[in-house]
């Protein structure tokens, strides 16, 4: 996992040059760098796509999401990610947003760029165990696919027990910064590799072309 600071300044909302935010940030990491514990869990299952949703065809677990559907087409298999940085860097956000308010922003987009990262290592193990090239990430929230669909990702994973992952009563991850995804399997070379294409939201301010 490595510490991007120009992504952790884009997370900020703040321009690549600005050399402020990046002092910033460099700051937040400092104090992050030693406590986060990136942890993560994966399996590869068997799916069947149809117009409404994808079934997991090993064990009959369904997630209605045309958007999801959409996104897996031509997919035969689906690779289910959970992954954390724990919840020692929570504690660092927590502590921070209690003293230093410029200083909590940065640590939570310093927080944000680490975990897009240890996910992209992640993804690229899944890739080299499955011999198969990868869709980018699709997450419960994203689109129509409902949010509560979490608790299924974990259950399915046994998140709790392998990685400490957990969802509150509002199907919020907990710790705070953390992925759960289904990410689509294929033999297809040309496949999109954007994370920001596979979002129906367009007017997010992070957003990458």
């Amino acid at each position: 996992m490595k510490y991007d600071r120009a992504e952790a300044v884009r997370y900020m909302g703040a321009k690549k040059d600005d050399n402020e935010a990046a002092v910033l940030a460099d700051l937040a990491y400092l104090q992050l760098r030693n406590e986060v514990r990136p942890r993560s869990c994966w399996q590869i299952f068997a799916c069947r796509v149809d117009d409404a949703g994808v079934t997991l065809v090993d064990n009959g677990m369904r997630f209605e999401s045309k958007n999801l559907a959409g996104h897996l087409q031509g997919c035969q298999k689906a690779a289910v990610l959970a992954a954390t940085l724990g919840s020692n860097a929570d504690t660092v956000l927590r502590r921070l947003a209690l003293t230093n308010v410029a200083q909590a922003a940065a640590a939570q987009a310093v927080c944000a760029a680490l975990i897009e990262s240890y996910c992209d290592e992640t993804e690229a193990e899944i890739a080299a165990a499955a011999g198969l090239h990868l869709k980018p990430r699709f997450s419960p929230g994203y689109g129509d696919w409902r949010l509560e669909d979490q608790r299924q990702l974990l259950m399915l994973l046994d998140c709790a027990k392998r990685i400490g992952l957990t969802l509150t009563d509002g199907y919020m991850l907990t710790p705070i910064k953390s992925v759960t995804a289904v990410i689509g399997l294929t033999e297809d070379t040309v496949c999109n590799t954007s994370k920001c294409a596979a979002c129906v939201n367009r007017a997010c301010e992070f957003r990458k072309e």
